[in-house]
């Protein structure tokens, strides 16, 4: 389901997006806006879609999503213009955000309490199982984006099979999801603000990764002069090195929060810079590649488990904040980060970037992070 959800229906568009925009004449301003959409209907979904679900249950609701998510694949696939394009693209986006209560109500109907936090960290890497079955259908199809994600769509289909087999016929309660995950105002003062301060970090970084997300691509091989065909194997490079953030939890234990987050940040603000000043060189833009998924999903588990900690007395609320500041500063990286590409150039939108998510993490420190 994340799979489907993150890996296909949200982050593929990036490598998608240069067959795209020279088929329906997209310039690189209004390709930024149409990425930011799955980003910001993402934390629409996550918000209000679980009242839609209040009484499907989840096995219902799962079957649901994964069917939506099918919905916005196949009108990107058949989209005439930029319009339709941003109507599929948005749909995806929720379906993006009604899968994380899905899938929280999943995990706290099923898994022993000892399990949660392993299988969450799985499930957050799910992200990278997604972006790595994206490259298949790719290199079959590499100037046909409108077959791959006909694929897409075939795939989600499957999905909703699997879903109505395998998901927890319990129910979905609009009433228990707000006050369990999204009541953050019951949580003592002290945690509130330790969350606000992580979110706060969360969408920078979200900010920063969003230009790789939806131009890594795209410079590649306008900037780069790579083959179309070259990017899918960047993205199966990001799919691989996200893997990694399986990890997270285990990082964070040994090095500490501070020193694990500003140095993952620092990683994958050099992989952005990096690609800035080889993007034609193929084995450095794989390097930078595998080195900014390994680097986005293990800050994306850093923040699942340190707000899970944080909010120790009701673990099931933390990530959420985290989670849809991540997408709010996608959102604004993707606005920015186009018009910054089509006034300027990809070398200066990505080396800005960089320099941003470098400063942060150099001086983001202790001060940013909750104590003990």
């Amino acid at each position: 389901m994340i799979a489907i959800t993150y890996g296909l229906a949200r982050f593929a568009f990036g490598l998608l997006l240069p067959a795209v925009r020279e088929d329906l004449g997209i310039g690189l301003g209004l390709a930024g806006i149409i990425g930011a959409l799955p980003f910001f209907f993402f934390v629409l979904g996550i918000f209000t879609g679980p009242r839609l679900l209040d009484f499907a249950g989840i096995r219902s609701g799962g079957v649901a999503t994964l069917g939506l998510g099918g919905v916005g694949m196949a009108l990107m696939s058949l989209a005439p213009n930029g319009f339709v394009l941003a109507v599929g693209v948005s749909v995806c986006g929720i379906c993006t955000g009604l899968s994380t209560p899905i899938l929280a109500s999943a995990v706290e109907s099923v898994i022993p309490d000892r399990l949660r936090g392993r299988v969450n960290a799985t499930l957050n890497a799910g992200t990278s199982l997604g972006i790595m079955a994206s490259v298949p259908a790719y290199a079959v199809f590499p100037d046909s984006w409108r077959l791959v994600y006909a694929c897409f769509t075939g795939i989600a289909l499957v999905g909703c099979l699997l879903a109505g087999w395998r998901l927890p016929p319990g129910r979905f309660s609009l009433r228990h999801w707000r006050a369990r995950e999204l009541g953050t105002a019951r949580l003592p003062s002290g945690q509130r603000f330790d969350l606000l301060r992580m979110s706060a970090l969360a969408a920078t970084m979200g900010m920063v990764s969003s230009l790789f997300w939806i131009f890594g691509p795209d410079y590649a091989t306008e900037a780069g002069n790579l083959a179309r065909g070259a990017t899918g194997w960047m993205w199966l490079a990001v799919g691989l090195g996200g893997l990694l953030g399986i990890g997270a939890g285990d990082w964070l234990d040994r090095y500490g929060t501070d020193r694990s987050h500003d140095a993952t940040l620092g990683l994958l603000s050099v992989s952005l810079l990096l690609l800035a000043i080889q993007p034609g060189n193929f084995p450095v833009v794989m390097g930078v590649s595998a080195l900014f998924g390994a680097s986005y999903m293990c800050m994306t588990g850093y923040y699942l488990v340190r707000s899970v900690r944080v909010a120790r007395a009701n673990p099931s609320q933390g990530p959420v904040l985290p989670f849809v500041s991540i997408a709010v500063g996608q959102v604004l990286g993707s606005v920015v980060g186009g018009w910054t590409i089509q006034t300027f150039s990809y070398n200066a939108a990505f080396s800005v970037f960089a320099l941003v998510g470098l400063v942060v993490a150099a001086t983001s420190g202790r001060a940013l992070w909750s104590r003990g």
